[in-house]
């Protein structure tokens, strides 16, 4: 058991040559997403230094910063410094995210359950 959770943490803070999924730029800000990493220019941030969560899974540039969609947290920015959570966001699993203008569009994945 406690080998089974080592693996899954060395998982979450590896970033090792993994398929790029996405793209994002602007001026000087670029970024690309991995299955487990954000690539921030010359910064990489994983599950352990600094990615809000381990799953990140679309990317835009959005009013000057860079949006990020996570399969298990909503939708948080990067300032350049750190992350912060999108207010009014739902916390929601995030499929994809687009930017046009000052307008932030997120798709989300919803899970919904009737009552019997």
């Amino acid at each position: 058991m406690m080998l089974a959770a080592l693996a899954v943490s060395v998982s979450q803070c590896l970033a090792a040559t993994s398929p790029v999924l996405a793209t994002a730029s602007e001026g000087e800000l670029r970024a690309s997403l991995t299955p487990n990493a954000v690539h921030l220019g010359e910064h990489t941030a994983t599950g352990c230094d600094g990615l809000p969560a381990p799953h990140p899974t679309a990317i835009a540039i959005w009013q000057h910063q860079l949006a990020v969609g996570f399969r298990d947290g909503g939708v948080w920015t990067w300032d350049g410094v750190s992350f912060t959570p999108l207010a009014g966001a739902p916390g929601a699993a995030v499929r994809a995210l687009a930017a046009t203008g000052d307008t932030l569009q997120a798709t989300y994945e919803l899970t919904f359950t009737s009552g019997s």
